[in-house]
């Protein structure tokens, strides 16, 4: 949204620099004088620089903004690779134990928060212990051999 709204802004005063420029033109055909000239160039500066000058501020502020959120993941230790859990060799010994698997009940066997028993859950189906989700049904243990 914030980018279409800067490249409407430059395309708005590049249509007002044109307008403006065809009818300075006009004016020094009749009048040329070298106030006429002046002002064309400040004219034609202000109005094809500040939507240039607004872009480069905004890709600033975007580049910024990238910055700090790469700051925040390497602060908090987010990457996009699987790390492993500490508690992923309990939630399997927990799951193959009972047979089933979901995210309660990974929270209370092993007194941990949603967000952590939910990547315990995700880890658990990408190694190929558990199934797939089946709406609100327990996920079924696949093997009790898959390697972990």
């Amino acid at each position: 949204m914030q980018a279409l709204g800067a490249e409407l802004i430059y395309r708005i005063f590049g249509i007002i620099a044109l307008i403006v420029g065809y009818f300075l033109l006009i004016y020094l055909i009749g009048h040329a004088t070298f106030e006429g000239v002046i002002t064309v160039a400040i004219y034609g500066g202000i109005l094809i620089g500040l939507p240039i000058f607004l872009l480069v501020r905004r890709d600033k502020k975007i580049a910024k903004k990238e910055k700090t959120s790469e700051k925040i993941r390497s602060a908090l230790n987010i990457n996009n690779e699987t790390e492993e859990d500490e508690l992923y060799g309990e939630a399997v010994v927990v799951v193959r134990e009972a047979g089933k698997a979901s995210t309660s009940y990974l929270q209370r066997k092993l007194r941990i928060g949603y967000s952590r028993a939910a990547r315990l859950i995700d880890m658990l189906e990408e190694r190929g212990v558990i199934g797939q989700g089946e709406g609100a049904n327990p996920r079924e243990v696949l093997s009790q051999n898959t390697k972990e």
